[in-house]
């Protein structure tokens, strides 16, 4: 049975800030999971290298719309120190979709294998959409990739198109969640008697999927970031049906992530 671990792989001050977001922060929400020999990361967040270079590597715009935390200490890779575990330890990474805030950390894990749906990859080494062109930043992609074998398609998980991965059996599987980006997909991790679902950017404010209001800013925002607004509203339509038994969580929101280290992923609140 996986251990999984909760991290803030890179913190992001947006400008706007409360009135934008609803929240002072936004986080990158990081899985570490220990699965027997293996140690996944679920994203990587910005590294080390982004913090030393963040105008070459993240893009001026990016950091001055989204104000990442530029602090090494807030990495990944230093982070797993915390955990007693080494960022040479790290032998897998499965990546939701390629954003700078969510690849920037490979380079420090470099010896990894690099999963991810077979559309980001092509996006990633030939990336010819406007949206793709935006996301992937050649500096962060200059160290030697070492991609996993592509995932083989298996039946759908709770009604959503699945992937098995290479070396994980029934323990992690590949999720489909389209509309945010090119091969966009999240990651279900076995927990305990249900499941852990990290759905990446499909969603931005936990309201999306366990209802109330999402901040009227943040919700323009998922509008421009999107690649297909259809396949997005009918992703997060999906997530909201998921049964008890599965636990949703995306990638920057902050009250989520505190929630899940705080109870660890047990069933949502309220369902």
């Amino acid at each position: 049975m996986p251990t999984i671990h909760h991290l803030d792989g890179a913190t992001l001050r947006p400008a706007g800030g409360l009135e934008l977001v609803g929240a002072d922060e936004l986080v990158s929400h990081v899985l570490v999971i220990e699965l027997g020999s293996r140690l996944v990361l679920v994203d990587a967040g910005i590294g080390l290298a982004d913090v030393a270079s963040p105008i070459e590597r993240l893009g001026a715009e990016f950091c001055e719309l989204s104000g990442p935390v530029l602090d090494a200490d807030r990495t990944v890779a230093r982070q797993l120190g915390s955990l007693g575990l080494v960022a040479d330890q790290v032998t897998d990474v499965l990546v939701t979709h390629p954003d700078l805030d969510h690849v920037g950390g490979l380079a420090d894990v470099p010896q990894a294998r690099v999963h991810a749906h077979p559309d980001a990859v092509t996006a990633v080494r030939h990336p010819t959409e406007p949206r793709d062109i935006d996301r992937v930043h050649a500096a962060q992609w200059a160290h030697e990739v070492e991609w996993a074998p592509a995932p083989t398609p298996r039946a759908p998980w709770h009604g959503l198109d699945a992937w098995s991965l290479d070396d994980f059996g029934d323990d992690i599987v590949m999720v489909g969640l389209p509309g945010h980006a090119t091969g966009h997909v999240g990651y279900a991790v076995r927990n305990g008697g249900g499941w852990l679902l990290h759905a990446g950017d499909a969603y931005f404010h936990r309201a999306a999927v366990a209802g109330g209001e999402v901040p009227p800013g943040l919700e323009i925002f998922e509008g421009i970031v999107e690649q297909d607004r259809a396949a997005r509203l009918d992703t997060v339509a999906r997530l909201r049906a998921l049964p008890p038994e599965v636990t949703v969580v995306c990638s920057h929101d902050p009250i989520e992530l505190a929630g899940v280290r705080e109870r660890g992923a047990s069933p949502r609140p309220g369902v």
